[in-house]
């Protein structure tokens, strides 16, 4: 026995998050399914009531999520990551592993 299929169906919307904020000088509005931008925050370990240095976790893991790789490098990069130590700490060229 067949099941009838209705034909005029629509999916259920998809609840979205908005977000809009600028990196080195361009705007992003970007808009995700709220599903995944719930799933980054549960990963990432960001609460609702985070800093808003730590609101810069997601916003780098959305421009990921969507393909921007520059803007979410330097968005990253210009919230203290990125970038190489200048201190010397590390490796010494010497070290027996390069030997």
């Amino acid at each position: 026995m067949d099941a009838a299929v209705p034909q005029n169906v629509k999916p259920a919307e998809q609840e979205m998050y908005h977000d809009s904020f600028s990196v080195d000088g361009r705007d992003y509005n970007l808009t995700i399914p709220m599903s995944a931008y719930q799933a980054m925050k549960d990963v990432l370990g960001v609460s609702d009531s985070a800093a808003q240095t730590a609101n810069d976790v997601p916003r780098v893991a959305m421009l990921l999520f969507v393909n921007y790789v520059d803007a979410a490098t330097t968005m990253a990069e210009s919230a203290g990551g990125g970038g190489g130590v200048e201190s010397g700490w590390g490796r010494k060229k010497d070290d027996e592993d390069e030997e």
